[in-house]
């Protein structure tokens, strides 16, 4: 199951070396490691050894990479790392076009918050791959994902499943820098960009560019929701995505200061 993310990886983190060691061929090296569980990375720099995964955690392995290794050195346009998901496993298969590395190991998932999010199919949820993310009274959602260091984004990628299309956001407002922001805020001020979705975009089958130039050093990044692709009622999203870098300096934890009500 890890192993086609462990391929992809190496091509995107090329100033590391990857090695596959099979323990029944190579008991010695095993010993040494005390590898008692499979599969088990081992991170070895300047000769000792810093660090241990154990299990087919992609997050955790990007994560580790990135702690040990600096970020992706991808080849713009490869395949991209895995989805905040609320469907599917995690990890899900390859994602191309979006022109740079997955950094949604970077979002805190404890700090990221919603408004207008139904009780049972909240942003905690969706991040922690318990479901998806649905509005409550209406439409409109406002979704801040916060982030665990400075990142500048290249490009985002929203999916919802095909049988709830109509249900997709459509038109987007995004800000960044800006967690206390409410629904009055979202209409009305000025947007780092705004974006209308087609059905692929919707869908996950394309990525969602990003005006790189505006989106540096984002510590918090706001989506505000303001329609659906088939005007329903409520508006479903089964994964979000962030790609870019990491920025220049860490960022502090982001505070939920977010009121949990819907107040036009």
């Amino acid at each position: 199951m890890i192993a086609p993310h462990f391929e992809r990886l190496s091509d995107q983190f090329k100033q590391a070396i990857f090695c596959k060691n099979d323990v029944d061929q190579s008991k010695a090296v095993a010993q040494a490691h005390n590898v008692s569980a499979m599969p088990t990375f081992v991170f070895v720099k300047n000769g000792s050894r810093v660090d241990e995964l154990r299990g087919a955690d992609v997050a955790g392995l990007q994560q580790r990479l990135i702690k040990h290794a600096g970020p992706a050195q991808p080849d713009f346009g490869a395949s991209a790392g895995p989805v905040a998901s609320g469907s599917g496993s995690p990890g899900s298969p390859a994602f191309a076009g979006a022109g740079a590395p997955s950094v949604s190991a970077q979002i805190d998932k404890a700090q990221s918050s919603c408004l207008n999010e139904a009780e049972a199919h909240g942003i905690k949820q969706l991040l922690t791959g318990g479901g998806y993310l649905e509005s409550d009274a209406d439409e409109q959602l406002i979704v801040s994902l916060a982030t665990m260091q400075s990142l500048r984004l290249r490009a985002l990628r929203f999916k919802t499943n095909p049988d709830h299309l109509a249900h997709a956001p459509k038109a987007l407002k995004l800000f960044i820098n800006r967690p206390t922001i409410g629904f009055d805020d979202a209409e009305n001020d000025a947007a780092t960009q705004e974006i209308e979705l087609s059905k692929d975009q919707a869908s996950g089958a394309e990525a969602v560019q990003l005006r790189f130039v505006l989106f540096q050093r984002v510590q918090s990044l706001q989506i505000f929701v303001s329609s659906n692709q088939g005007g329903e009622d409520t508006t479903r999203i089964d994964a979000i995505e962030v790609f870019g870098e990491l920025g220049d300096a860490p960022s502090g934890s982001v505070a939920d200061a977010m009121k949990h009500n819907h107040d036009h």
